[in-house]
């Protein structure tokens, strides 16, 4: 059903994953002679198998809502819930979501987060690292955002060069273009962007500016500010006793208490503890 402001290139775009797609439309669908004026609550037609969303919600916690392109209220997110071009994207206060596009990346969204979706992460180009102010994929307005591509160039199998994949986030303060498995993007009550790359690679842009931030660092863009020089990120820290890891039972799922403690890092300001469910999510719990 044709929205206000669509056009056959936009439906293309959104429900195909490439305006050059728009040969489809045509092909469905007899409108005439161009230029084509597509009038809202028009009805087209379209080969279900090639009309995808963008992405789904893979996972949810609590309070998360979804705003559809067009419309002015928000709803409730669903476990499944497909997404497309321009959907919003927020979690309340002790909340949570993950997005899966395709079978290419997965995002998780933390807390109190916004996040607008632009493109297909799963069969849009990427232009790596190189790639021009404009083309973003997803835009975090406020919040957390942590994750990245499943697979890189290399271990895909593919030719890194010239255009090896990559997610390129917008901020209210810069913009960044990851080539990394594990990252995470936090923007703050002031707008700062907090940039940490567990692996891989990013380029931070803002200001005319530019850094490239390798694997184990982060950097900080303050709104209106060229990016900071990366610095090494702190250690992880190191539980007390010395495992890395521990596995608690809780027969038939009877409730099972369980405490633990870690040793200080020095650099550390702040710590996070997550509660893995399983591959996709995790529920934050301090």
């Amino acid at each position: 059903i044709v929205q206000p402001g669509d056009t056959c290139w936009s439906i293309a775009e959104n429900l195909l994953g490439d305006g050059e797609q728009v040969v489809v439309v045509h092909r469905h669908n007899d409108l005439g002679p161009m230029p084509h004026l597509l009038t809202p609550g028009q009805r087209l037609m379209l080969p279900g198998r090639l009309a995808q969303p963008i992405a789904r919600i893979r996972w949810l916690q609590r309070d998360v809502q979804a705003r559809a392109p067009q419309s002015f209220s928000w709803a409730n997110a669903a476990k499944d819930m497909p997404l497309w071009r321009l959907h919003k994207v927020a979690t309340g206060d002790d909340s949570s979501a993950g997005i899966r596009f395709g079978s290419e990346s997965k995002m998780s969204m933390r807390e109190n987060a916004l996040l607008v979706i632009y493109a297909n992460l799963a069969s849009t180009k990427r232009e790596g690292l190189n790639r021009q102010a404009g083309g973003l994929d997803l835009m975090l307005e406020h919040g957390t955002l942590r994750g990245g591509l499943e697979r890189l160039d290399a271990e895909a199998g593919r030719d890194a060069e010239p255009a090896p994949r990559a997610i390129a986030v917008g901020t209210p303060s810069g913009e960044i273009s990851l080539q990394s498995h594990d990252s995470q993007i936090e923007v703050d009550e002031l707008k700062t962007s907090i940039i940490s790359v567990f692996d891989g690679i990013a380029k931070v842009v803002a200001q005319g500016a530019s850094v490239v931030v390798s694997e184990a660092y982060g950097t900080v863009v303050r709104k209106g500010k060229p990016p900071e020089r990366p610095r090494p990120l702190p250690p992880s820290p190191k539980w007390e006793g010395g495992d890395d890891d521990a596995v608690v039972l809780s027969p038939g799922g009877a409730q099972v208490t369980w405490s633990t403690r870690w040793l200080p890092v020095p650099e550390a300001t702040r710590y996070r503890l997550e509660l893995v469910r399983d591959d996709d999510a995790y529920t934050m719990i301090a």
